[in-house]
C-alpha cells in the first residue's frame, strides 16, 4: 500500500515536473518536493521494524507534510509582497524601484 501511495504522489509530482500540468513553479521546486516527500515519508517504513504500525505512522506523516505544505503557503500569501501596478512615466519612484 505504502508504494501505491508513493506512486500516486510521485505521479503527481512528476506532471507538474515535466510540464504536463503547467505551473509558475520551476521543475526544481517540484523535484525538491518528491525528495522531501520522500524523505518525511521514508521513515514510517522505518517503524515496521521496531513493530509499530506503518499504516498509522504513513498517515501521521501525510497529514503532518500537508498541513506544513498548506501553512508554507498561506504564509507566503500573506507576507510576500504583492506585485504593484507600474508608475507612470514621470511619477516619483522610491530608491527600491531605481536600478
Amino acid at each position: 500500500m505504502y508504494f501505491l501511495w508513493m506512486l500516486l504522489f510521485g505521479l503527481l509530482v512528476a506532471r507538474k515536473h515535466y510540464r504536463l500540468s503547467p505551473t509558475r513553479r520551476p521543475p526544481s521546486f517540484w523535484l525538491n518536493t518528491l525528495v522531501t516527500l520522500i524523505i518525511l515519508l521514508g521513515q514510517s517504513v522505518q517503524d515496521s521494524a521496531a513493530g509499530k504500525d506503518v499504516y498509522t505512522a504513513f498517515a501521521i506523516r501525510m497529514g503532518l507534510f500537508i498541513a506544513v505544505t498548506l501553512y508554507a503557503c498561506l504564509m507566503l500569501q500573506l507576507l510576500d509582497p504583492r506585485r504593484r501596478a507600474p508608475t507612470p512615466p514621470g511619477a516619483f519612484k522610491s530608491p527600491t524601484e531605481i536600478g
